[in-house]
């Protein structure tokens, strides 16, 4: 895994589910596509359901029909479980992750 593609999952609070999935290249998908075809499957009947969702319109329409927009579209959304409650959130410091760019000088190392 490169330095930047790191990054993110690193940052990713332990407790989401998001941290499972990460992009990566074709040798570390190249396994049981079928297997990762479902695991992301399910991920999504999972986590993109209308209850862990917010939807913010905005436009030049009345409230009355910026509201029949929305239901029109969330409909086929389906209504999933509540969300748990968000993860407190921790400092960078806790994180335990060290990112240093290959220019910054190593310790010891004459500026």
């Amino acid at each position: 895994m490169s330095h930047r593609a790191g990054k993110p999952r690193c940052a990713t609070p332990p407790a989401r589910a998001a941290r499972r999935f990460q992009v990566g290249s074709a040798d570390a998908l190249a396994g049981d596509l079928a297997a990762l075809q479902a695991a992301l499957g399910d991920f999504h009947r999972t986590h993109y359901v209308a209850r862990r969702m917010q939807l913010w319109l905005q436009g030049p329409q009345s409230l009355e029909a910026l509201g029949e927009l929305a239901a029109r579209f969330a409909a086929g959304l389906a209504a999933g479980e509540a969300p748990p409650p968000a993860p407190p959130l921790r400092r960078a410091s806790s994180l335990h992750c060290s990112w240093r760019s290959p220019a910054s000088p190593r310790c010891g190392a004459a500026r």
